[in-house]
């Protein structure tokens, strides 16, 4: 028998055992499904503020009072190609408490996402902006005092 018919047979034998699967690959590990790659997407921009008013940031701070009703996080995103989004990720004290998905359509965005705030939740709180891909893209501080 020739080293090709071998071969052959070999690969045929552990396709039979089920110990090769074609077109899979070898690996036990399972497989990640890719992310869309949201290649050149940038943040602009990212404040926070206590209103939007005609798609705009009202009342720009990075300080806010304890007893306000709630707290936006205004981003402008460019360098979009095509349709994709982000997250607007919030943290209090360090600890993930909120997650916005906000879909972005074109270069330049314009997008925002809101916290409703209880004065017991003083302190310093972060706004992470994530691409579609997992890349962090920005983040920014502010605090409830």
């Amino acid at each position: 028998m020739s080293k090709r018919g071998l071969a052959i047979g070999f690969l045929a034998l552990g396709l039979a055992l089920g110990l090769l699967t074609a077109g899979a690959p070898l690996a036990a590990e399972p497989q990640k499904a890719a992310l869309p790659v949201t290649p050149g997407l940038e943040v602009g921009e990212i404040v926070f503020c206590a209103a939007i008013k005609d798609r705009a940031p009202e009342a720009v701070a990075d300080t806010f009072p304890a007893d306000i009703y709630g707290v936006y996080c205004f981003t402008k995103v460019v360098g979009a190609r095509d349709t994709t989004s982000i997250r607007h990720v919030w943290y209090r004290g360090g600890q993930k408490v909120a997650e916005r998905r906000l879909a972005v359509r074109s270069s330049p965005w314009r997008t925002w996402s809101s916290k409703e705030m209880k004065e017991e939740w003083r302190g310093e709180w972060t706004v992470e902006v994530v691409a579609s891909d997992g890349r962090s893209l920005a983040s920014r501080k502010f605090f409830l005092k």
